[in-house]
């Protein structure tokens, strides 16, 4: 024990107030006011005082455990320890020392509180220590279940998506993650913020109402993001008590997704009415009992005003009922699409056409009904009609068609004959096989020399059509010097042009001009050309016939001095039996020569046309593409 202070005594036991019994009496009496369990202790453990209250819980009285320790009252060792080792420490350091821990009584194991205060004697010595015990487990109970709620009430709060806010008066004490990411915000610097600094300006009155008046009823309004940006969002508030005070609880939902599904909605909803008003089609549902539940519009030929709740058959001819009735019965009996058609007299008082699609259309409120989309074909039809007239009318051109050609072909096969006989017998004339001939009687035979060589002209222009007509028309292609024919074709027909007196001048290049052509179609061609040119140049004319190639292609031209061609003439001039006024007025000719030049120039995959003005003659050309092996050269003319 510490030495007594100078100037002072130590105190006997006896004149120890927690000895005195007035003193003990008076100290009874204040800690019956007071929930601690107040216990004094000298150096060695021993009970010097002890309120009587709680003694008797532990089966105690204060007479019997004053002068004791609680290890000599028999209470367990381990649990003592604790108190042990902290007393001591009080005793060491002087110092005031709390702690808390369990310690098991008949009433089984509790919670305490404890501190230990030193009490100094007189002489400053620490002659004893005061403890302050009080019973906390029901305190330590509750915290724990208070603890367990809100942990629970967290993890419920932080599972879900929805933002969860409790409030006082809008200034916000909780909320979940969520609720803080919807913002954009940290957590932490949501609490104690408030809730109007989460609304957009223009909703901050109406969530301020709600907040004042303690408001129920969910709401719409915009929230403001950290960012600045907004959005819409749904709040669901609700005053409840917590840790005894009156709060809100609001639940804040992100409908971002919601109001665009809602507007996309709206907009596929928009759209699809409008479909329905602008559709040509009348589309209108049947019940079962077929009468219309709706329809998007009608037939302007039409007055249905008030259809709906109509049977169907009200607009109806009488004798398309019981067909119509069989349709619509068999797609709600089999569920199967059927497609039909209905013809009925407007008020316009022409008949119309309508094709019906029906199909069976299943609802969830409702019992399953029938769709039907009816399309005006009353054009469609007549149009049909008038198509087949026209087939039949194809049909019957093309069988007179088909008639001529094959008169043609006989006319000019049976002409061809006996031509071969005449030209033949003609030549023995010319010949004197049958004697001499007076200089009279070898002008007659020319005259029929050149007559018949007409009309075999004439029969092979016709067999040349009749083939083409018919698509029997052959090239037999080869690799021609175009040269070479034109001067052949010039040739045969210089006795012509001397006859006519006419002047023909040709102009050809000295390099080949190889082309890929059937020989004799395309003699026929010049030979047409130039007897053209001929016919219509009046004597003491003239006539030019170049070739050049230019690119790819060979480009060959008849000019003469003729009377040219009117404008309004020139698209006659390549149809087949067309002929020129002029050209008529000479009686020559059918009419097919350029017909079948442009036919045989288009089958070769060349071109062929005329330029011309009246009173300054006519240019003929034809084009045609040159032979493979054939040098291009790109600027050449």
């Amino acid at each position: 024990m510490a030495e007594p202070r100078r100037g002072q005594t130590q105190g006997s036991r006896e004149t120890v107030p927690w000895r005195n019994p007035e003193c003990v009496r008076l100290l009874d009496i204040v800690l019956r006011a007071s929930r601690d369990q107040i216990y004094i202790y000298d150096r060695e453990g021993r009970l010097e005082y002890a309120s009587p209250r709680d003694l008797a819980e532990i089966g105690l009285d204060r007479t019997s455990v004053l002068g004791k320790t609680w290890r000599q009252l028999g209470l367990p060792a381990g649990s003592l320890t604790p108190f042990e080792d902290l007393m001591q420490r009080v005793f060491a350091t002087g110092e005031t020392h709390s702690d808390e821990g369990t310690f098991p009584t008949p009433l089984g194991t509790r919670t305490y509180s404890y501190t230990y205060t030193p009490i100094y004697a007189p002489d400053g010595t620490i002659e004893a220590v005061v403890s302050a015990v009080r019973d906390v487990t029901n305190e330590r109970q509750a915290e724990r279940a208070l603890m367990v709620s809100e942990e629970r009430f967290r993890a419920l709060a932080e599972a879900t998506c929805e933002g969860i806010a409790i409030h006082d008066r809008g200034r916000i004490l909780i909320a979940n993650q969520a609720l803080a990411e919807m913002f954009g915000y940290a957590l932490e610097d949501v609490i104690g913020k408030s809730a109007l600094d989460f609304a957009a300006p223009e909703s901050r009155a109406e969530v301020d109402r709600h907040i004042q008046e303690c408001l129920d009823e969910p709401y719409e309004a915009v929230g403001i993001r950290k960012d600045g940006s907004r959005f819409p969002i749904e709040l669901h508030a609700k005053t409840t008590t917590y840790q005894g005070l009156p709060i809100r609880v609001t639940i804040l939902r992100d409908i971002s997704r919601f109001k665009e599904s809602e507007q996309a909605l709206r907009k596929a909803e928009s759209r699809w009415k409008t479909l329905l008003a602008f559709t040509p089609s009348i589309i209108y549902t049947l019940s079962p009992d077929l009468k219309i539940t709706f329809i998007n519009h009608v037939d302007a030929g039409f007055e249905m005003a008030g259809v709906a709740g109509h049977s169907i058959f009200e607009f109806l001819d009488t004798d398309d009922r019981d067909a119509v009735r069989a349709h619509y019965e068999a797609v709600l009996k089999t569920g199967a699409p059927v497609s039909f058609e209905v013809s009925l007299l407007a008020n316009d008082g022409q008949r119309h056409w309508y094709q019906n699609n029906a199909a069976l259309l299943h609802t969830e409120a409702q019992a399953p009904q029938i769709l039907v989309i009816t399309t005006d074909v009353t054009r469609l039809k007549l149009a049909t009609e008038a198509l087949a007239r026209k087939q039949a009318e194809l049909a019957q051109a093309k069988e007179l068609e088909r008639l001529k050609s094959n008169f043609v072909n006989a006319v000019t096969h049976e002409l061809r004959t006996p031509l071969t006989s005449i030209i033949g017998f003609t030549e023995f004339l010319e010949d004197g096989v049958g004697g001499p001939l007076s200089e009279g009687q070898l002008q007659f035979v020319h005259e029929i020399q050149g007559a018949t060589q007409r009309l075999d002209n004439l029969v092979g222009d016709l067999l040349d059509f009749a083939r083409m007509e018919a698509g029997t028309f052959r090239l037999r292609i080869a690799e021609e010097d175009l040269r070479d024919k034109i001067r052949e074709t010039v040739r045969s027909l210089e006795p012509q042009v001397r006859d006519a007196q006419l002047k023909l001048d040709v102009d050809l290049p000295e390099t080949p001009l190889e082309v890929l052509a059937d020989p004799q179609r395309i003699g026929q061609v010049l030979l047409n050309l130039l007897q053209n040119a001929v016919k219509f140049t009046p004597p003491g004319g003239s006539i030019r016939l170049s070739a050049q190639q230019i690119g790819a292609q060979v480009v060959c031209e008849v000019s003469d001095s003729g009377p040219g061609i009117a404008p309004e003439e020139i698209p006659k001039l390549f149809r087949a039996f067309s002929q020129l006024e002029h050209g008529l007025k000479k009686g020559v000719g059918t009419g097919l020569g350029l017909s079948i030049s442009k036919a045989i120039i288009e089958a070769h995959g060349g071109t062929i046309g005329v330029r011309s003005t009246p009173a300054h003659g006519a240019t003929f050309w034809f084009s045609l593409p040159v032979a493979p092996s054939t040098p291009v050269e790109p600027n050449a003319r």
